[in-house]
C-alpha cells in the first residue's frame, strides 16, 4: 500500500502561449484544462493506475465534489480525505514551450499540518510501504511524524514544491537528510544559490542530501 499526506488542489492549465503576458496585457488561448493537481497527488494517481492501492491523507473543499469524483475514478482511497469550510487550493499555471509559471492559493491546504499533528491520526503509519508528505513540512511535524512512519516501515520522499523561505532555511535541510528521496527540481539552485547542475549536486553532497536526489 502506498500512502501520501498531500498538499493538492485544483489546476487550472492555461497553454499555447508564446510569451508570457506584460504587465496590462491579456493573451488568449484555446488550450485550458481543469484538473486535479499538486505533483503527489499526480503521482498517486499514476500509482493507482499501475495497480498500487493508494491513500490520500488531505483537506479539501467541501462542494469541491468533482474533484472527490475525479481522484476516485484511479481506485484512490479517500478515507483519509477530511473536507473543511473552505475551498480546496487552486493553482493557475500559465505555459509557454519553453517554461510554465504558477499562481497558488492554499485554500483549505493550510489547515494540512493541523491534521496530521493531531495524536489520533496515526494517518500515513497505518500498514503503509511509502509515504510522501507533498509540502513543506515543518522541523517540528517532521520530528513528530517520521519517526512514526519509520516505526511502520515507510520509506519516505518529499516534494516541498516551490517554498523558497523553508528551502532557503537550514534547520529543514535535516528534514530533507531524513528521508529517502528528496524531489527539489530547480528547488537545489534556491537551497544551493548555484545554477549548475553539478555544483549543486557538490554543495548538497556536503550536506549529505545529493543521495537522496
Amino acid at each position: 500500500m502506498s500512502r501520501w499526506s498531500v498538499r493538492y488542489s485544483i489546476d487550472h492549465v492555461f497553454s499555447g502561449f508564446e510569451r508570457w503576458p506584460q504587465p496590462g496585457e491579456e493573451h488568449f488561448t484555446d488550450f485550458y484544462v481543469r484538473e486535479a493537481g499538486g505533483g503527489v497527488a499526480i503521482t498517486a494517481c499514476a500509482l493507482a493506475r499501475l495497480g498500487r492501492h493508494v491513500s490520500l491523507f488531505a483537506r479539501d473543499g467541501e462542494e469541491d465534489v468533482w474533484l472527490k469524483d475525479r481522484l476516485r475514478s484511479f481506485s484512490i482511497s479517500l478515507d483519509g480525505l477530511r473536507s473543511v469550510a473552505t475551498s480546496t487550493a487552486v493553482s493557475v499555471s500559465i505555459s509557454t514551450r519553453e517554461d510554465r509559471s504558477f499562481l497558488t492559493w492554499q485554500g483549505a491546504n493550510r489547515f494540512l499540518p493541523e491534521y496530521l499533528h493531531e495524536p489520533e491520526n496515526s494517518g500515513p503509519a497505518d500498514s503503509g510501504k511509502a509515504c510522501s508528505p507533498g509540502h513543506a513540512v515543518s522541523r517540528e511535524l517532521a520530528q513528530q511524524l517520521f519517526p512514526r512512519l519509520r516505526a511502520a516501515g515507510c520509506t519516505l520522499s518529499l516534494d516541498t514544491g516551490h517554498q523558497e523561505q523553508w528551502l532557503l532555511d537550514e534547520r529543514n535541510w535535516l528534514t530533507c537528510s531524513e528521508v529517502d528521496y528528496f524531489l527539489p527540481t530547480k528547488r537545489c539552485q534556491i537551497m544551493t544559490g548555484a545554477e549548475q547542475p553539478g555544483l549543486c549536486s557538490r554543495v548538497l553532497q556536503r550536506r549529505e542530501l545529493a543521495a537522496r536526489l
